[in-house]
C-alpha cells in the first residue's frame, strides 16, 4: 500500500505523467544529490520542478548549488522524497483530506523541512 515506507526505501523520485525532462536532467540531479549528501542536509522533500507562487526571494540552502527553502508552490512536476518525509506525509493522512497532491504538498510542506532547486528547473 505504502511501498516506500513498507520497504524502508531511503529516498525515491516521483514524476507526474506530464513531466518533460531536460537533456541534462540525470547529471544535474546526481550532482544535486551528491551535494546534499556532502553537507549532510536533513531533508524531507526536494522539488525538482514546481510553479513558484510568491515573488519574494527564497532563502538559499548553504553549500548546495541551486537549492532554496521553498515557499508555497503549485505543481508537483517531480520531487525527491526521503523516507522520513514520506512518513511525515502519511502521518498527515492525506487520503482522508481528499486534496489533490498539487495542493496537499504545498500546505503540508509549510510545516516540514522542504527544499527546491533554484534557478532553472531540472524538468519543465
Amino acid at each position: 500500500k505504502y511501498v516506500m515506507v513498507d520497504m524502508q526505501l531511503d529516498k525515491a523520485l516521483i514524476f507526474e505523467d506530464d513531466v518533460h525532462f531536460q537533456t541534462n536532467f540525470k547529471r544535474r540531479l546526481m550532482r544535486l544529490m551528491e551535494e546534499v549528501e556532502q553537507v549532510e542536509l536533513d531533508w524531507d522533500i526536494i522539488y525538482l520542478g514546481r510553479k513558484k507562487v510568491n515573488l519574494e526571494e527564497e532563502v538559499a540552502v548553504e553549500n548546495v548549488r541551486n537549492l532554496v527553502y521553498a515557499d508555497y508552490s503549485y505543481w508537483t512536476l517531480s520531487y525527491a522524497i526521503s523516507l522520513q518525509g514520506a512518513q511525515k506525509l502519511l502521518n498527515a493522512e492525506p487520503i482522508s483530506k481528499m486534496l489533490p497532491v498539487d495542493e496537499f504538498l504545498p500546505i503540508i510542506l509549510q510545516a516540514l523541512h522542504h527544499l527546491f532547486t533554484n534557478g532553472s528547473s531540472a524538468v519543465n
